[in-house]
């Protein structure tokens, strides 16, 4: 019933079920979140790592893998060893220095509480659904105006390739 592997949510459930083994093995697979550059105002530095700020990684794997997901505090899964350069670490959760980039980039929060908005369009994948789920939330935090935005495959492929996405997975 599942593409590769069941959801991380459902490994409790499966746990439970005495005619199923749970396992898990090393993997040089892993998620990433991907940011079109060519779009205003991810195109400026001081949102990127606003964004960056603004994810809480903990609550990522609590919320959408049940605890089950290492999140990653670098560009490389840990199955990589020797070859991930461990000095180059993804930016700390920290709601107020991202709000405070946000405001540095000329972006404050207007009237409606909102600086500006983005589209998150994930694959038809449900580890990414749930992180972008999880994203579309920690971003409004902090006053983007994120909206998840899902299509069938073919078509997030295509828009993927046309750089018609603001956020995806």
């Amino acid at each position: 019933p599942y593409d590769y592997a069941p959801p991380l949510a459902e490994v409790p459930a499966l746990r439970r079920n005495n005619a199923v083994k749970v396992v898990f093995t090393p993997s040089h697979f892993s998620r990433d979140i991907q940011l079109n550059l060519a779009r205003p105002p991810l195109d400026k530095r001081e949102v990127r790592q606003a964004i960056g700020h603004a994810i809480d990684r903990e609550a990522m794997n609590k919320l959408a893998f049940n605890g089950l997901w290492k999140p990653a505090i670098h560009a490389s899964v840990e199955s990589q060893g020797e070859w991930i350069n461990r000095s180059a670490k993804f930016p700390e959760y920290d709601k107020a220095k991202a709000e405070k980039l946000l405001d540095e980039a000329g972006l404050p929060r207007k009237a409606d509480g909102w600086r500006f908005a983005v589209t998150v369009t994930p694959p038809n994948f449900v580890d990414c659904k749930a992180m972008m789920e999880v994203l579309v939330q920690q971003l409004r935090q902090v006053g983007i105006n994120a909206k998840l935005e899902q299509f069938d495959q073919a078509t997030w492929f295509r828009r993927q390739f046309e750089k018609n996405f603001d956020i995806s997975c």
